[in-house]
């Protein structure tokens, strides 16, 4: 898995050129996942290489492995929609967190990203998510 985002990382920092920013390097990473990965029904467990080689499974992982391997930090967090229960638990159900975002730490800035959705804007989230 690490070696394979690894290849990928230096193509995308040969690519991009020496001097080439953390969010221009985190925009490069999020173009080449949305164009190889379709996407589907990937779980957080599988590796990043297999969601590479298969072109099938969590473009969120994937992203996450690429920006490691770039040397970006990145977080994925759950993130409940404001139309969950907004309650606090002491053991919340997975069903409360309706979104997996990305949150990207570049160039000091903060940037959240949500990797499922592959046609939409780097940095953009969808309706749910995106007025918190």
């Amino acid at each position: 898995g690490t070696l394979e985002s690894g290849e990928l990382a230096r193509e995308l920092r040969q690519a991009a050129g020496r001097d080439a920013s953390e969010e221009l390097l985190a925009r490069a990473a999020w173009s080449v996942v949305a164009a190889r990965v379709a996407g589907g029904a990937g779980s957080l467990a599988d590796g990043a290489g297999e969601v590479l080689s298969r072109g099938r499974g969590s473009r969120t992982l994937l992203l996450k492995a690429l920006l490691d391997a770039l040397g970006i930090e990145a977080r994925i967090a759950l993130v409940r929609t404001f139309d969950q229960d907004p309650r606090p638990y002491r053991f919340p159900r997975h069903g409360l967190y309706g979104e997996v975002l990305l949150r990207i730490r570049a160039d000091g800035r903060e940037l959240w990203v949500d990797p499922d959705q592959r046609e939409a804007p780097f940095g953009s989230l969808a309706g749910g998510a995106s007025r918190q």
